[in-house]
């Protein structure tokens, strides 16, 4: 099977944007209400009764802004990759029976098929996991429909024995 892409920055954003959602965004909640409560207990230390106006407006507020920066962080990671450089660009995969062949412009290789350590997926691409934060990532619009994405990731999980 082999299959030519272009990575995108839009890709490497989602790329991003995905697997913060499944390796950190818990870290991040738990975080966040760590740095509301403390807010709420200064807010609210002095005062000899509770007042749930403070409250909700300072938690609203300390939400609203929480997540906005979250939010901003996040998409400055779009800017990360350098143009020309390893990660945006063309490649071509060829997915062998013995092992993954790759090419950019400035490399080619190859990686056994063990190599893959799980195979992921969201609405817009396929992350093939070769390490906790590094993937092959297969953007699905160069899929013809659902059933040529569905036999991809068979294909992929047979050969790595991750079915």
């Amino acid at each position: 099977m082999k299959i030519e892409i272009e990575i995108t920055r839009d890709d490497y954003l989602s790329f991003n944007l995905y697997h913060f959602r499944k390796r950190n965004l818990v870290k991040t909640i738990i975080t966040g209400l760590g740095g509301l409560l403390i807010l709420q207990l200064a807010v609210n230390i002095n005062n000899s009764s509770v007042n749930i106006e403070t409250i909700l407006m300072t938690t609203f507020l300390y939400v609203s802004i929480f997540s906005l920066l979250m939010y901003m962080n996040l998409v400055k990671t779009k800017g990360i990759p350098k143009d020309g450089g390893a990660f945006l660009g063309w490649k071509k995969y060829d997915f062998a029976d013995d092992y993954i062949l790759f090419q950019d412009k400035d490399s080619d290789g190859r990686f056994q098929w063990n190599v893959i350590k799980s195979v992921e997926e969201d609405r817009k691409a396929f992350y093939l996991y070769i390490d906790n934060i590094l993937a092959i990532v297969i953007p699905k619009r160069y899929f013809g429909d659902k059933v040529e994405e569905k036999t991809f990731l068979r294909y992929i999980q047979d050969k790595a024995n991750l079915a």
